[in-house]
């Protein structure tokens, strides 16, 4: 358990859970005796934070029912759109995140003896190859702190904005005119000094919590294909370098089996929260470009720039790690045409078959079977959002 590559995955695992502790989601290794409800209930922290968020979620729709559907409103409710789909998104992927609780501690239990595994293979004990492996997870930590960057600076732009602009306008026309960074509407008098504090102190801490509980899964799923792509490049490692006077494969054949299993896994958990996101994502980028385009008030413009490269980055991300997952696979049965295969003994030759037929189908993440998860529907979801944006453009063009 001391192995300097089982040490790399726990860190990293450490890095994850510190944002999913943010939201009270962190993993907890009695989930896996816990069913559904059990799993709901023991996340009080949580819950109090999703109190928050939905109080917020019911005032921006009641705003909408209530001013969406009277007078000239189209601007406010493309502004408050993306806010709500923000909402949704993230309940989905806590709420998965909740429900696949000990499909996850099976998929770190795995993960953790492959790791523990790898111990016996020659890539941590080569130092290039160690180093390539070692540039794999380096990214997993740059994709986390640009995002945390991101996230950091849309949620400062979109709730400190508002203050920034009152501070401006008092300091120029000696007028406070109040305002808040979400169109909520209240059941009392949210312009009185004595209420306006507080009520802006709760739309920070609902647009936090709104953000993270985004960020949180995705870093989980970021950790996962990571992991699992160091364990289809360590498996290469192996293969290409088969000495067959001295090779037992069946260690191999197991890791190979052990990995598709993790990609499984990862589907299962992950696949109904990605299908959201992707349905969600052209209408998040078409909205935040338009806002970009269509507001003259600066403070709106940065909001939603700031929205529209965190959108674009956590697609990105979702598309990419997916992506690596599957040309990862694909790679191994290159190897094993690579390898000495000619040279193995009858044992030895059954257990590289074996690897071989299941390279032959290329392991893929799917946004529940709708499509496959990796650059060529990022690109795609670019295209239907730029096709929504130009019908929402035309479409106020024409008010």
């Amino acid at each position: 358990m001391g192995s300097r590559e089982l040490a790399l995955f726990e860190a990293n695992l450490e890095k994850a859970n510190k944002v999913l502790k943010f939201i009270g989601l962190q993993t907890d290794d009695e989930e896996s005796n816990q069913n559904f409800t059990g799993r709901t209930l023991s996340k009080k922290f949580f819950w109090f934070f999703n109190i928050i968020l939905y109080s917020e979620l019911l005032g921006e729709l009641a705003w909408f029912v209530e001013k969406g559907t009277v007078g000239s409103t189209f601007m406010e409710a493309t502004y408050t759109l993306p806010c709500v789909t923000l909402c949704l998104l993230g309940s989905a992927k806590t709420y998965y995140r909740i429900k696949y609780g000990d499909l996850i501690n099976d998929l770190i239990r795995v993960l953790r003896k492959l790791q523990s595994t790898d111990s016996e293979s020659g890539i941590y004990k080569d130092p290039i190859a160690y180093e390539s492996i070692c540039k794999i997870v380096k990214k997993l930590g740059l994709a986390i702190k640009a995002l945390t960057i991101f996230n950091t600076c849309g949620l400062v732009a979109f709730l400190l904005g508002p203050l920034a602009f009152m501070g401006f306008i008092y300091h120029t026309t000696g007028v406070m005119k109040l305002r808040f960074p979400f169109l909520i509407l209240y059941p009392f008098n949210v312009l009185d000094l004595r209420v306006y504090p507080f009520v802006y102190v709760h739309q920070i801490i609902g647009g936090t919590f709104a953000v993270y509980t985004i960020f949180g899964p995705d870093c989980l799923y970021y950790l996962f294909c990571t992991f699992v792509q160091v364990q289809f490049c360590s498996l290469k490692y192996d293969l290409e370098r088969i000495v067959p006077e001295r090779s037992n494969l069946q260690l191999q054949a197991d890791k190979d089996a052990y990995s598709k299993k993790c990609v499984n896994l990862i589907e299962t958990i992950f696949c109904k929260s990605a299908l959201f996101n992707f349905m969600s994502s052209s209408l998040l980028l078409c909205l935040a470009g338009f806002n970009i385009v269509a507001y003259e008030d600066v403070v709106i413009l940065g909001n939603f720039l700031c929205f529209l490269v965190m959108c674009l980055l956590q697609i990105y991300l979702i598309c990419y790690y997916g992506d690596n997952v599957s040309r990862a696979s694909v790679e191994i049965s290159n190897a094993v045409y690579n390898s000495q295969w000619y040279n193995l003994n009858a044992k030895s030759a059954k257990d590289l078959r074996m690897v071989l037929m299941r390279s032959q189908k290329p392991c893929k993440l799917t946004a529940y079977t709708y499509t496959e998860i990796n650059l060529t529907t990022f690109t795609r979801i670019l295209s239907t959002s730029w096709s929504y944006f130009a019908l929402l453009q035309s479409v106020y063009n024409r008010k």
